[in-house]
């Protein structure tokens, strides 16, 4: 069996976009709750996602008030523009 490949930041999270928001990523549903626990109501607040990924806490907490949301990774930033 060969060695992992350790890739840097960027590009294993530009491999990972295609798929990081799908069902088969388990992270989801362990993260999502502990998030939304963590931050407690965000109604009336002004939300910045740093390092925001696909965008997908962006896009649930912009449902509840104002977010914005910078990556590093370009591919991802493009997974959550659709």
């Amino acid at each position: 069996m060969s060695e992992p490949r350790v890739l840097p930041t960027r590009e294993g999270y530009d491999r990972w976009a295609a798929s990081y928001d799908t069902m088969d990523n388990w992270l989801l549903a362990l993260e999502e709750p502990e998030v939304d626990r963590a931050l407690g109501d965000v109604a009336d607040l002004d939300v910045l996602d740093v390092g925001a990924g696909t965008g997908r806490h962006a896009i649930r907490l912009a449902a509840r008030g104002p977010a914005s949301r910078p990556s590093i990774s370009p591919k991802r930033c493009s997974r959550r523009r659709g």
